[in-house]
């Protein structure tokens, strides 16, 4: 038996509550209700639970991403969200031996906390777990959504271009993505490695009009895609499956950088930034999590040059606050099995068997999960 537990369930976040309802009919699980609040009351609980139903997998339902965030406290003393920092000192979640058995795997239902930058983070709750078979997470955005009685379990592709400001127009947001296409290595591939044709992103992007390239926060546009669903074992039907078109400003405060520099200082915002940053034990390529990475950057130098410096402010002796905003353009694009339109997911329906294509039981797709 796999024990589940999906915590915040209480906010009322429709994503937790979908999620919580797509777990309560997966086979051979039993959700924890109401929900732990915390990681290491789950273990507690599951541990209680496994005395009368010996247990397998241990998953959790929530929110992460890429960058290096998975939305649960520790315990009562280490709050949401897990960091790779908070698991340095984190002893309380390490697995009873009960639980700990020889091919016992901690899954995550949450997005991309699985992708190649988030894996010194998937590493650190594995050693803090107590080094259980695997941990398990989704490459991809994983999106879960009701469907015809049941549920259906989907990923989607988060192609996604940064820029310092924002771009002009459509055009210009059309040219940095098949730029993306077209670099060497490329930058934007499918599931099985092959780069995304450059001609495919006239077709998701949205129209000139509809378009927010300079949004004050976050603009979304949802749309759809053509793919065939299997709802039944041998039987596929053609449905619009929801993709999105998001447009972010955001702004990203790093405290305590050494620049060398006094509250004097004649330096520029960029300045003060290029003198401190790649010298800060948290950006070097030595970190065994560097920053840069959980920002989406492949050095701190290419950090340095690509973002809008908008704010030193001077925190004493040598030491300051510094902030940048960027622009992010994102599409999310549902999976697909290349070269088909044929939907990589699972369709789960109360009262029957499953049809599944992304995973089943205990089995990894290693294209589409992380296993550490």
């Amino acid at each position: 038996m796999d024990y589940a537990f999906v915590p915040g369930l209480a906010t009322g976040d429709p994503y937790l509550t979908t999620i919580s309802g797509a777990l309560q009919i997966h086979p051979n699980l039993f959700l924890l209700s109401p929900a732990p609040d915390t990681l290491s009351n789950f273990f507690f609980y599951a541990k209680t639970a496994n005395v009368v139903t010996p247990s397998e997998d241990l998953i959790i339902g929530t929110h992460a991403d890429d960058e290096g965030i998975i939305l649960v406290a520790v315990d009562s003393t280490i709050p949401a969200p897990i960091t790779y920092e908070k698991l340095q000192n984190a002893t309380s979640i390490k697995l009873p031996a009960e639980l700990n058995k020889p091919g016992t795997s901690f899954r995550i239902f949450g997005c991309v906390i699985g992708s190649d930058s988030s894996v010194p983070l998937l590493k650190a709750l594995k050693q803090s777990l107590g080094n259980p078979h695997a941990v398990v997470a989704p490459k991809y955005l994983y999106g879960v959504a009701s469907l015809a009685g049941g549920f259906l379990e989907t990923m989607l592709y988060e192609f996604r271009v940064l820029s310092p400001t924002a771009l002009a127009s459509r055009e210009a947001v059309k040219q940095a993505f098949q730029a993306g296409s077209n670099a060497n290595p490329p930058q934007f591939v499918d599931v099985n490695g092959t780069k995304i044709s450059p001609d495919l992103w006239d077709t998701w992007l949205p129209s000139d009009s509809q378009m927010q390239l300079k949004p004050a926060t976050k603009h979304q546009i949802p749309f759809t895609v053509k793919a065939s669903v299997p709802v039944a074992s041998g039987v596929s039907m053609q449905m619009d499956v929801r993709a999105f078109w998001v447009a972010i400003h955001e702004m990203i405060t790093i405290p305590h950088v050494d620049t060398g520099e006094g509250e004097n200082t004649k330096k520029s915002r960029k300045e003060l930034a290029q003198a401190g940053i790649p010298n800060d034990a948290r950006f070097k390529s030595s970190h065994p999590y560097p920053y840069y990475m959980r920002y989406y950057y492949n050095s701190a130098q290419s950090l340095v040059d690509n973002v809008n410096w908008m704010v030193a402010a001077f925190e004493g002796g040598t030491t300051w606050q510094l902030t940048f905003d960027r622009y992010l353009y994102e599409l999310f694009i549902p999976l697909t099995e290349p070269p088909t339109d044929n939907l990589i997911c699972n369709y789960y329906h109360a009262g029957q068997s499953p049809v599944t294509n992304m995973f089943q039981g205990h089995s990894v797709d290693a294209r589409l999960f992380a296993a550490v």
